[in-house]
């Protein structure tokens, strides 16, 4: 890759070496957008207890860092990448987009309402850059708006960047992707036959909206990361945008915590910072280290009981 800068060619991304999860206990990384700094933690402390790993799923922002996981990338690679990649979102914009329709923005010639974000030129950028492929022990988890029911891409016959694009698209803010035939006739048929639930192809959005962190993919006990949702005042000076969507996602947790209850017969692992809203914009290194280490100090106990009782098997 050629900076535009300086014209030097830039080193491609290290990655670590290593074997393909073919364990037994199953990981889910769950949605929480710039909360998925805990997965680093938690991906962290599973390694460090020699957990047999097999299938990793991702939901939302857990679909991209269990994309990266399954191609071979380490806890603190994944780190390095979140933190350089994805905390230069455009909050201003965002905010336009949670609270102005695109249409009115349009009547005022533009001048107000940010539209919806589009998440494919940065995942392409992402899976370009950083050589991601399909895996075998890699799910993806995004919903179909119109039969109403989840989306799994699995194996390693689909295309990554609708998967991934799809599985982060949260309604009313990122831009739908359209899973299906693009000629006219058959965009219609695909949107009667999605309707009917005849079909899996359609209109896709964030996997969160089946469930932020679900288990009923998986087959046997699976440890589950639940980044959940800010509970906390924040404790360092916010911007008006930041602040904003903070005290929205404090205002509307009870309510999420309470519809989204967390899946039975799992090892349900509370990883999130709770004073860290989701769309948190402009983290400062530190307090994303923060998010890691607490997630880390939060896996180790829950994790290392699950072993002691057997629910959870370590690699011999």
């Amino acid at each position: 890759m050629t900076s535009s800068k300086t014209g030097v060619t830039a080193a491609k991304p290290r990655r670590s070496r290593r074997s393909k999860g073919a364990g037994t206990t199953e990981v889910v990384l769950g949605g929480g957008a710039n909360r998925g700094f805990g997965h680093c933690g938690l991906l962290q402390a599973i390694e460090e207890l020699n957990v047999n790993t097999g299938i990793i799923t991702g939901v939302s922002i857990g679909s991209i860092i269990a994309t990266l996981y399954t191609n071979g990338y380490n806890p603190q690679e994944i780190e390095e990448i979140f933190a350089t990649e994805l905390t230069e979102l455009p909050a201003p914009g965002l905010v336009r987009s949670l609270l102005i329709p695109p249409f009115v923005g349009r009547i005022f010639g533009g001048t107000t309402g940010g539209g919806l974000i589009d998440l494919h030129a940065l995942f392409s950028h992402l899976i370009e850059k950083y050589d991601l492929r399909p895996q075998p022990n890699l799910r993806i988890i995004a919903y179909n708006l119109l039969k109403r029911s989840p989306v799994v891409f699995e194996g390693t016959d689909y295309d990554l960047l609708t998967a991934v694009t799809a599985s982060c698209a949260v309604p009313f803010l990122m831009r739908p992707v359209w899973f299906g035939q693009q000629d006219l006739l058959g965009k219609i048929g695909t949107l009667a036959a999605s309707w009917l639930g005849l079909s899996e192809n359609g209109v896709l959005v964030d996997g969160g909206v089946h469930h932020p962190y679900p288990g009923n993919f998986c087959k046997g006990t699976a440890i589950i990361g639940k980044l959940g949702f800010a509970s906390a005042f924040p404790t360092r000076c916010l911007s008006p945008t930041d602040l904003v969507l903070h005290m929205m996602e404090m205002m509307a947790a009870p309510l999420l915590s309470w519809y989204f209850s967390d899946p039975e017969e799992h090892v349900v692992v509370d990883i999130g910072l709770p004073d860290v809203a989701c769309m948190s914009f402009g983290l400062p290194r530190s307090k994303c280290r923060q998010m890691v280490e607490h997630a880390y100090k939060a896996s180790l106990k829950p994790l290392r009981r699950a072993i002691s009782d057997g629910a959870v098997k370590t690699k011999s």
